[in-house]
């Protein structure tokens, strides 16, 4: 009778967790070094080009970030921080996080201006590295004065991760001139590219015996360009399989463990969105398919059923732009005359 230990596949899970650091990251060679090209005058002491990194979920846009500060630190010595603006969505709180993880004695005023001035005296002329993640999703009406309060420290390189360039676009002219970033896409994975970091996962990961190539390529094949959704696909496969008592990953635990993770990714990213979202897609996905006249009449009428004052018609698209950005709706251009666009849930 085999063992537990014989039975087990999942040998170093950790590996398949997003938030898992490699040392090496697949097919972002030339991101890496553009990035580093822009950061580097901070080695000098010298003001760097900030960055802003963009493109769709699953891309690897926070796992690419967080290499490049560890790379620093490890490398040239030079401290930073990371900050999710899903999080921390006001200017204060950006400000105490930082304080807080750079243990900033004495800061616990409750005036942004004097954080920001405590900020400036600790870091003095040292060099420091900083992720703002998620950056379209801090309150609106704060982004400027955050992005502008940070970029007044001249010694401060900063990556901003969005989603796309519509963040950017909107922010003031000011703020805009002043840090002036080197606007970086990454675009999905190709299905080779996913097979590759898939690969190298699982042979940290798993019991060598349980997967194959071709599992690998489904699960690419799956997840169309999304490496989060791939290592989570594989990670619910694996668990599966050791569930089922199985000494190998099958094809049926890839489909079963493709559906939890998009059930998984799709309510994760609706509980950190509002209420607002939530309706529309809700609504979305009750009709299947809509023209954007008709999710806004459909919008006013559900908010009246349940008494909520509806958002502003400019936020309304917004909020759609943001559903489309995280990968919960299609949008596309209705073949009509007019600016009107077609929203479709994504299965």
């Amino acid at each position: 009778m085999p063992s537990a230990s014989d039975e087990r596949i999942l040998l170093n899970p950790e590996v398949l967790r997003d938030s898992h650091l490699p040392d090496y990251i697949f097919s972002r060679e030339n991101e890496v070094q553009e990035i580093l090209n822009c950061l580097s005058p901070v080695l000098k002491k010298r003001r760097p080009m900030h960055v802003w990194l963009h493109g769709p979920v699953g891309t690897g846009k926070t796992l690419l970030a967080r290499h490049i500060l560890e790379r620093f630190k490890q490398q040239h010595d030079i401290s930073g921080a990371y900050i999710n603006c899903w999080e921390r969505r006001t200017y204060f709180e950006v400000l105490d996080s930082l304080i807080t993880q750079l243990r900033i004695l004495r800061a616990e005023q409750q005036r942004t201006n004097l954080k920001l001035e405590k900020l400036r005296k600790f870091l003095g002329t040292s060099p420091f590295l900083l992720v703002l993640d998620e950056v379209d999703h801090a309150v609106p009406r704060e982004r400027n004065a955050l992005l502008y309060g940070l970029s007044t420290i001249p010694n401060i390189g900063v990556i901003y991760i969005s989603s796309g360039l519509s963040t950017l676009s909107t922010l003031e002219q000011r703020v805009r001139s002043r840090i002036n970033p080197m606007a970086i896409r990454l675009e999905p994975y190709k299905p080779d590219e996913l097979v590759l970091m898939l690969k190298d996962r699982a042979e940290r990961a798993l019991k060598q015996s349980s997967w194959n190539v071709i599992i690998l390529q489904r699960i690419a094949d799956l997840a169309q360009g999304d490496a989060r959704l791939a290592l989570q696909t594989l990670r619910n496969a694996a668990d599966l399989a050791e569930l089922d008592v199985s000494a190998t990953i099958t094809h049926r635990h890839v489909r079963r463990g493709w559906h939890n993770a998009t059930d998984i990714e799709r309510n994760h990213l609706l509980q950190n969105l509002t209420e607002d979202h939530r309706i529309l897609y809700r609504l979305i996905k009750r009709e299947g398919e809509l023209l954007s006249g008709e999710l806004w009449k459909l919008y006013l009428r559900t908010c009246r059923k349940l008494g909520r004052k509806p958002v502003a018609v400019r936020t309304f698209s917004d909020y759609a732009n943001e559903l489309k950005h995280t990968g919960l709706i299609h949008v596309e251009r209705a073949r009509v005359k007019g600016r009107v666009r077609v929203f479709k849930t994504i299965d």
